[in-house]
């Protein structure tokens, strides 16, 4: 309830343009392929299969371990770096990829294809909170839900999102990533 509500309600996407104010800002040039190296409060969580995969769906991913740097910049659970494996997403706390992050990694062998990865829940600590993300690999494709278990709103995105919008900001709790654009409700079960 409380989501429709904010919903219902949401602000224009800059409400200091709305009084008039002159909105400046500054561009960082960054490789939208790369992933910077982690600060305190950014996490990264290794997802895993969850249960086999049906012909025709997306692969239900969980966390299968999931670390933040702390403000003395340690690595709490270092096991969570997991070199072999591929960042597929980045998402930030704040829009245009400011603020605390969480990369989500899987296993470097794995592909995302059509059908695609489909997470249920977001890592710890994130459900409700991203304003931004990128996308990696061939995962260009992607659709964000406000409810758990890919339910409630949504809406599809393609490639990287510097503003999830007003509908949706702070109130993702699932994502769902393909290869291909997909319709929000495609093939879920």
């Amino acid at each position: 309830m409380r989501k429709l509500i904010r919903r219902a309600l949401a602000l224009p996407a800059c409400p200091l343009l709305a009084t008039g104010a002159v909105l400046v800002t500054t561009l960082a040039l960054v490789d939208p392929g790369s992933t910077p190296a982690m600060r305190p409060g950014d996490c990264v969580a290794v997802m895993r299969p969850a249960g086999l995969k049906s012909a025709g769906q997306a692969q239900d991913l969980e966390v299968g371990s999931y670390t933040c740097v702390d403000q003395r910049g340690a690595v709490a659970n270092p096991v969570a770096r997991c070199p072999s494996c591929e960042v597929v997403a980045k998402m930030w706390a704040d829009r245009d990829y400011a603020g605390a992050s969480v990369e989500i990694k899987i296993d470097a062998g794995s592909d995302c294809d059509r059908d695609g990865y489909r997470w249920d829940h977001l890592p710890a600590g994130w459900n409700d909170r991203v304003s931004s993300y990128r996308t990696y690999k061939s995962c260009r494709h992607s659709g964000v839900y406000e409810n758990i278990n890919t339910s409630g709103y949504c809406e599809t995105q393609h490639d990287d999102v510097a503003y999830v919008g007003d509908l949706m900001n702070d109130l993702m709790s699932s994502f769902r990533l393909q290869s291909e654009n997909r319709n929000c409700r495609a093939d879920l079960t």
